[in-house]
Protein backbone atom coordinates (compact mmCIF):
# COMPACT_ATOMS: atom_id res chain seq x y z
CA UNK A 1 0.00 0.00 0.00
CA UNK A 2 1.32 3.23 -0.63
CA UNK A 3 2.54 5.31 2.10
CA UNK A 4 -0.40 8.16 1.29
CA UNK A 5 -3.03 5.58 1.34
CA UNK A 6 -1.65 3.80 4.59
CA UNK A 7 -1.63 7.43 6.40
CA UNK A 8 -5.00 7.97 5.01
CA UNK A 9 -5.97 4.84 6.40
CA UNK A 10 -4.35 5.61 9.68
CA UNK A 11 -6.23 8.87 10.27
CA UNK A 12 -9.60 7.38 9.12
CA UNK A 13 -9.65 4.48 12.10
CA UNK A 14 -8.32 7.32 14.15
CA UNK A 15 -11.60 8.80 13.81
CA UNK A 16 -13.31 6.48 13.54
CA UNK A 17 -11.97 4.97 17.32
CA UNK A 18 -12.55 8.53 18.47
CA UNK A 19 -15.96 9.27 17.52
CA UNK A 20 -16.75 5.37 18.41
CA UNK A 21 -15.39 6.34 22.37
CA UNK A 22 -16.96 9.51 22.53
CA UNK A 23 -20.39 8.14 21.27
CA UNK A 24 -20.05 5.32 23.60
CA UNK A 25 -19.03 7.98 26.54
CA UNK A 26 -22.14 9.99 25.56
CA UNK A 27 -24.67 7.14 25.93
CA UNK A 28 -23.08 5.96 29.25
CA UNK A 29 -23.00 9.63 30.84
CA UNK A 30 -26.19 10.24 28.92
CA UNK A 31 -27.80 6.40 30.62
CA UNK A 32 -27.31 7.99 33.88
CA UNK A 33 -28.65 11.70 33.96
CA UNK A 34 -31.47 12.17 35.98
CA UNK A 35 -32.41 15.43 38.42
CA UNK A 36 -35.07 14.73 40.85
CA UNK A 37 -38.06 17.45 41.07
CA UNK A 38 -38.20 18.83 44.33
CA UNK A 39 -41.83 19.80 45.83
CA UNK A 40 -40.14 23.64 46.07
CA UNK A 41 -39.36 23.66 42.20
CA UNK A 42 -42.55 21.85 41.44
CA UNK A 43 -44.27 24.96 43.30
CA UNK A 44 -41.99 27.17 41.59
CA UNK A 45 -43.17 26.14 38.10
CA UNK A 46 -47.02 26.09 39.14
CA UNK A 47 -49.24 27.69 37.45
CA UNK A 48 -53.37 27.26 37.06
CA UNK A 49 -53.13 26.31 33.48
CA UNK A 50 -53.20 22.74 32.54
CA UNK A 51 -50.00 22.03 30.84
CA UNK A 52 -51.93 19.89 27.95
CA UNK A 53 -54.32 21.56 25.47
CA UNK A 54 -57.49 19.69 26.56
CA UNK A 55 -58.57 16.56 24.62
CA UNK A 56 -60.29 16.56 21.80
CA UNK A 57 -64.25 16.66 21.64
CA UNK A 58 -64.07 16.54 25.70
CA UNK A 59 -66.57 19.90 26.76
CA UNK A 60 -68.34 17.93 29.05
CA UNK A 61 -69.63 20.59 32.02
CA UNK A 62 -68.74 20.30 35.45
CA UNK A 63 -70.60 17.87 37.32
CA UNK A 64 -68.67 16.90 40.50
CA UNK A 65 -65.79 17.85 42.86
CA UNK A 66 -62.61 18.42 41.55
CA UNK A 67 -59.06 18.36 44.01
CA UNK A 68 -57.95 21.66 44.88
CA UNK A 69 -55.30 22.96 42.40
CA UNK A 70 -51.64 22.89 43.59
CA UNK A 71 -48.48 21.02 44.94
CA UNK A 72 -48.78 18.19 46.73
CA UNK A 73 -46.32 16.02 48.08
CA UNK A 74 -46.04 11.94 48.46
CA UNK A 75 -43.53 9.97 50.63
CA UNK A 76 -41.85 7.60 47.85
CA UNK A 77 -40.11 4.27 47.57
CA UNK A 78 -39.18 2.50 44.37
CA UNK A 79 -37.15 2.41 41.24
CA UNK A 80 -37.00 2.74 37.66
CA UNK A 81 -34.68 0.78 35.06
CA UNK A 82 -33.52 -0.54 31.99
CA UNK A 83 -31.71 -3.42 30.81
CA UNK A 84 -29.80 -1.54 28.23
CA UNK A 85 -26.31 -0.83 30.61
CA UNK A 86 -27.83 -1.93 33.40
CA UNK A 87 -29.37 1.50 34.26
CA UNK A 88 -31.37 2.34 37.21
CA UNK A 89 -32.87 5.40 38.78
CA UNK A 90 -33.98 5.54 42.03
CA UNK A 91 -36.89 7.82 43.05
CA UNK A 92 -36.32 10.71 45.43
CA UNK A 93 -38.17 9.85 49.49
CA UNK A 94 -40.39 12.79 48.75
CA UNK A 95 -42.13 13.25 45.42
CA UNK A 96 -44.49 16.18 44.19
CA UNK A 97 -48.13 15.88 42.20
CA UNK A 98 -49.40 18.80 40.65
CA UNK A 99 -53.11 19.31 40.15
CA UNK A 100 -54.35 21.71 37.73
CA UNK A 101 -58.03 22.80 36.90
CA UNK A 102 -58.72 23.04 33.07
CA UNK A 103 -62.19 24.13 31.01
CA UNK A 104 -65.22 22.82 31.78
CA UNK A 105 -64.87 19.27 33.85
CA UNK A 106 -61.43 18.64 33.14
CA UNK A 107 -58.08 18.63 35.56
CA UNK A 108 -54.90 16.84 35.61
CA UNK A 109 -52.20 15.67 37.74
CA UNK A 110 -49.04 15.97 36.54
CA UNK A 111 -46.06 13.68 38.36
CA UNK A 112 -42.57 15.00 37.59
CA UNK A 113 -40.34 11.84 39.00
CA UNK A 114 -37.22 13.75 37.53
CA UNK A 115 -36.62 16.24 34.80
CA UNK A 116 -36.09 13.27 32.66
CA UNK A 117 -39.34 11.49 33.79
CA UNK A 118 -42.86 13.46 34.14
CA UNK A 119 -45.55 11.93 33.56
CA UNK A 120 -49.40 13.50 33.16
CA UNK A 121 -53.22 12.07 33.86
CA UNK A 122 -56.14 13.98 32.52
CA UNK A 123 -59.51 13.32 34.11
CA UNK A 124 -63.04 15.26 33.67
CA UNK A 125 -65.05 15.21 36.79
CA UNK A 126 -68.42 14.11 35.81
CA UNK A 127 -71.47 12.34 37.04
CA UNK A 128 -70.13 12.63 40.13
CA UNK A 129 -66.83 10.57 38.95
CA UNK A 130 -63.40 10.94 38.10
CA UNK A 131 -62.69 9.75 34.58
CA UNK A 132 -59.13 9.48 32.97
CA UNK A 133 -59.49 10.95 29.33
CA UNK A 134 -55.72 10.84 28.89
CA UNK A 135 -52.40 10.28 29.78
CA UNK A 136 -48.93 11.46 28.61
CA UNK A 137 -45.56 10.51 29.52
CA UNK A 138 -42.07 12.56 28.66
CA UNK A 139 -39.34 9.65 29.63
CA UNK A 140 -35.74 10.60 28.68
CA UNK A 141 -32.80 8.33 28.41
CA UNK A 142 -29.35 9.10 26.62
CA UNK A 143 -30.42 12.96 26.07
CA UNK A 144 -32.96 11.74 23.44
CA UNK A 145 -36.88 12.24 24.78
CA UNK A 146 -39.34 9.43 24.18
CA UNK A 147 -42.88 11.51 24.41
CA UNK A 148 -46.07 9.53 24.42
CA UNK A 149 -49.76 11.23 24.45
CA UNK A 150 -52.39 8.95 24.51
CA UNK A 151 -56.48 10.07 24.47
CA UNK A 152 -59.06 7.43 25.99
CA UNK A 153 -62.34 6.91 25.07
CA UNK A 154 -63.92 5.38 26.93
CA UNK A 155 -62.25 6.49 30.02
CA UNK A 156 -61.63 4.52 33.36
CA UNK A 157 -62.95 5.75 36.50
CA UNK A 158 -60.41 6.90 39.00
CA UNK A 159 -62.53 5.74 41.83
CA UNK A 160 -64.29 3.09 41.05
CA UNK A 161 -67.77 5.47 40.69
CA UNK A 162 -71.09 2.64 41.20
CA UNK A 163 -69.04 -0.23 41.03
CA UNK A 164 -69.99 -2.82 43.44
CA UNK A 165 -66.75 -4.72 45.01
CA UNK A 166 -64.64 -7.07 42.61
CA UNK A 167 -66.93 -5.47 39.85
CA UNK A 168 -64.72 -4.21 36.30
CA UNK A 169 -65.00 -1.64 33.73
CA UNK A 170 -63.41 -1.81 30.78
CA UNK A 171 -61.28 1.33 29.12
CA UNK A 172 -59.08 2.14 25.68
CA UNK A 173 -56.81 4.72 24.74
CA UNK A 174 -55.23 5.27 21.60
CA UNK A 175 -51.57 6.99 20.97
CA UNK A 176 -51.80 7.75 17.34
CA UNK A 177 -48.73 9.59 16.89
CA UNK A 178 -46.57 6.28 18.91
CA UNK A 179 -49.05 3.84 16.89
CA UNK A 180 -49.46 2.22 20.67
CA UNK A 181 -53.13 0.61 21.97
CA UNK A 182 -53.81 0.54 25.56
CA UNK A 183 -56.69 -1.81 26.88
CA UNK A 184 -57.41 -1.72 30.74
CA UNK A 185 -59.76 -2.51 33.65
CA UNK A 186 -60.86 -1.02 36.48
CA UNK A 187 -61.60 -3.30 39.46
CA UNK A 188 -63.12 -1.79 42.40
CA UNK A 189 -61.80 -3.49 45.67
CA UNK A 190 -63.74 -1.84 48.48
CA UNK A 191 -63.31 0.69 50.73
CA UNK A 192 -60.18 1.98 52.87
CA UNK A 193 -58.06 4.35 54.84
CA UNK A 194 -55.12 5.96 54.00
CA UNK A 195 -53.02 7.61 56.82
CA UNK A 196 -52.91 10.97 56.04
CA UNK A 197 -52.17 14.41 57.93
CA UNK A 198 -52.08 12.07 61.23
CA UNK A 199 -55.43 10.67 60.65
CA UNK A 200 -57.34 7.50 58.80
CA UNK A 201 -58.29 9.79 55.39
CA UNK A 202 -61.19 7.45 53.68
CA UNK A 203 -60.43 6.01 50.17
CA UNK A 204 -61.76 3.96 47.54
CA UNK A 205 -59.23 1.08 46.35
CA UNK A 206 -59.21 0.46 42.72
CA UNK A 207 -56.94 -1.74 40.60
CA UNK A 208 -55.69 -0.47 37.01
CA UNK A 209 -54.82 -2.73 34.86
CA UNK A 210 -53.68 -1.55 31.19
CA UNK A 211 -52.04 -3.97 28.57
CA UNK A 212 -50.17 -1.45 25.89
CA UNK A 213 -49.73 -2.77 21.94
CA UNK A 214 -47.71 -1.42 19.40
CA UNK A 215 -44.11 0.28 19.35
CA UNK A 216 -44.52 0.19 23.28
CA UNK A 217 -45.70 -3.23 24.16
CA UNK A 218 -45.99 -4.76 28.08
CA UNK A 219 -48.55 -4.24 30.70
CA UNK A 220 -48.55 -1.69 33.83
CA UNK A 221 -50.56 -2.63 37.22
CA UNK A 222 -51.61 0.57 39.24
CA UNK A 223 -53.29 0.05 42.77
CA UNK A 224 -55.08 3.76 43.73
CA UNK A 225 -56.51 4.65 46.78
CA UNK A 226 -58.19 7.70 46.18
CA UNK A 227 -60.76 10.43 47.45
CA UNK A 228 -64.18 9.38 46.48
CA UNK A 229 -65.32 12.57 45.74
CA UNK A 230 -62.55 14.37 44.03
CA UNK A 231 -60.64 11.26 42.35
CA UNK A 232 -57.50 13.12 44.66
CA UNK A 233 -54.59 10.01 44.75
CA UNK A 234 -53.99 9.08 48.83
CA UNK A 235 -51.53 6.35 47.99
CA UNK A 236 -50.61 4.19 44.73
CA UNK A 237 -48.82 1.40 44.26
CA UNK A 238 -47.35 0.35 40.88
CA UNK A 239 -45.50 -2.44 38.65
CA UNK A 240 -44.41 -1.79 34.66
CA UNK A 241 -42.85 -3.84 32.54
CA UNK A 242 -42.45 -2.50 29.04
CA UNK A 243 -40.90 -3.35 25.86
CA UNK A 244 -39.73 0.14 24.43
CA UNK A 245 -39.16 1.05 20.78
CA UNK A 246 -36.60 3.61 20.96
CA UNK A 247 -35.17 5.44 17.50
CA UNK A 248 -32.11 6.13 18.92
CA UNK A 249 -30.65 2.61 21.13
CA UNK A 250 -33.55 0.07 19.33
CA UNK A 251 -35.37 -1.87 21.97
CA UNK A 252 -34.78 -1.44 25.76
CA UNK A 253 -37.16 -3.37 28.60
CA UNK A 254 -38.64 -0.85 30.85
CA UNK A 255 -39.11 -2.20 34.36
CA UNK A 256 -40.64 0.03 37.55
CA UNK A 257 -41.65 -0.37 40.85
CA UNK A 258 -42.74 2.27 43.36
CA UNK A 259 -44.91 3.17 45.91
CA UNK A 260 -46.45 6.78 47.01
CA UNK A 261 -48.13 7.55 49.64
CA UNK A 262 -49.99 11.71 49.96
CA UNK A 263 -48.44 13.53 52.98
CA UNK A 264 -50.92 16.12 53.07
CA UNK A 265 -54.16 16.62 51.96
CA UNK A 266 -53.70 20.40 51.40
CA UNK A 267 -51.88 21.55 48.85
CA UNK A 268 -49.02 24.20 48.49
CA UNK A 269 -49.84 27.34 46.38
Amino acid sequence: MPRSASTWVRRALGVLVTVSLGLGTFVLYGARVAHPVSAAEALRGFTERPSYAGRPGLDAALDGVRPAAGVYRYATTGSARVDLLGIERHYPSTTARVVRLGPGCQWEEQVPLFDEHVETYSACAAAGDQIETGYATRLTYFFVPDISDAGCAPGGSRTGHRLAPGSTQRFRCLDRARQVRTDGSITFLGASTVHVDGREQPCRQVRMLTVLRGRTSGAALRELCTEASTGLVLRETRTVGLTVESAFVGVVRYVESAEFTLKSMTPRR
